[in-house]
């Protein structure tokens, strides 16, 4: 289990999770985690994301060569990402074993909207990074998942471009992207349209407000012209 230095587990959290590993016999198991944040409280469960709460069989890890790499941010989302290349043994478990506390006033909270725009950056480069330590070390590639981490990779960059825009530089969206695009286009071929459908739908839906200045098609010419 991992745990940030100004987080905590709940009492008795780890007696919970050992006891449930022995039961479930997983490689990772997802468990529910407290956001905390100004005084909001929000209970976080089956999400895939982050690290918080969540539990790694060291033997998955080290016999598919997981590992962090050396990014300052999103690194706990590349990790994952990489993990669920491998098509882990999950089992999920609403038992609480972690509180996350996120400090608004600080240095990287302070201007939570500007954290996200530059933590796009490393966004596409963990995402990108999982897909060559996956292409690279693994025996019998499922280069369609690979295919789908990218597409969606791009798609969140395409919504994030038209949400920030006329806020900030967007054309740095543009050239984080390109290596996802690159990447993306060799390994394009295994996804269908009948597969990129229901993703391009769920991320219509995640971001109903957005406004749609350019198509999707349209992003990623733009992104091939980054410079």
């Amino acid at each position: 289990m991992f745990a940030d230095a100004d987080d905590f587990f709940l009492p008795e959290a780890l007696n919970k999770v050992v006891s449930k590993l022995d039961e479930l016999k997983t490689d990772i198991l997802i468990t529910a985690f407290r956001y905390e944040r100004d005084g909001e409280v929000k209970i976080l469960e089956n999400d895939v994301t982050w690290l918080h709460g969540k539990v790694y069989l060291r033997d998955f890890l080290s016999d598919n060569k997981i590992y962090f790499n050396s990014y300052c941010a999103n690194e706990d989302n590349g990790f994952n990402r990489l993990c669920l290349l491998y098509k882990p043994k999950l089992a999920y478990d609403n038992t609480l074993t972690y509180v996350y506390s996120e400090n608004s006033k600080s240095i990287t909270r302070r201007d939570n909207r500007l954290y996200k725009f530059t933590g796009l950056e490393f966004l596409a480069k963990n995402l990108v990074w999982a897909a060559n330590e996956y292409l690279k070390n693994c025996k019998n590639c499922d280069y369609k998942a690979v295919a789908s981490l990218l597409f969606c990779l791009l798609m969140a960059m395409h919504y994030y471009y038209l949400d920030f825009f006329g806020a900030y530089d967007v054309d740095k969206i543009l050239f984080w992207s390109k290596e996802s695009l690159d990447l993306y286009e060799k390994y394009s071929g295994f996804l269908s349209d009948k597969d990129v459908r229901p993703l391009m739908a769920a991320y219509e839906k995640a971001y109903p407000n957005v406004v749609k200045r350019l198509s999707f098609e349209d992003f990623l010419a733009k992104v091939k012209d980054a410079k």
